[in-house]
């Protein structure tokens, strides 16, 4: 029986294309959430759930860009022990909460948040082992009730630790 050739070059320019071109082993952090506090903009790092309707999903399935991953991230505000949703962050746009829920306006009371999450901002530290997600050096923990802020308390970023080298150093990249 006569093989055929055509499986065999294909199997080896496959093998040549995966040997000769390095594979990056980082992964591009994906979008997160973000809530400005105290004029700092915090990272929240678990999805808030935003409520979706119709409007939502048509504009977050349009979205075109790298971080596929979540696109159409959320932007909340703190402001006089309120906590408000005021921007939708695409790709390459940003949009007012009114394009996606004409009825209640571009500041939206975020009462759908969960009880309790935490923020991380402050100073950039280093950026998190096989990612290019950051480590602040803060950490926000914010308590919510229907949309009203409760208590912010701030702590040092336990996940600094994963900044330190095997010297002891910070790495700062």
């Amino acid at each position: 029986m006569r093989l055929s050739t055509l499986p065999f070059l294909l199997f080896a320019l496959t093998i040549l294309l995966l040997t000769t071109f390095p594979i990056s082993v980082e992964a591009t952090c994906p979008r997160f959430d973000s809530v400005e506090y105290e004029g700092k903009s915090l990272t929240i790092y678990q999805n808030t759930e935003v409520p979706k309707t119709s409007e939502y999903l048509k504009w977050k399935q349009s979205l075109r860009c790298s971080s596929r991953l979540h696109p159409g991230r959320a932007r909340y505000k703190i402001v006089d022990k309120s906590i408000y949703l005021v921007e939708f962050s695409g790709c390459s746009e940003n949009l007012k909460p009114s394009v996606i829920y004409p009825l209640k306006g571009d500041n939206i009371a975020a009462d759908w948040l969960p009880s309790e999450f935490d923020a991380y901002g402050g100073k950039y530290i280093c950026k998190r082992r096989n990612s290019f997600c950051m480590i602040y050096d803060t950490k926000y923990h914010i308590k919510t009730k229907n949309g009203v802020v409760l208590s912010v308390t701030s702590e040092p970023n336990p996940d600094l630790e994963q900044c330190t080298s095997r010297e002891g150093n910070i790495e700062n990249e």
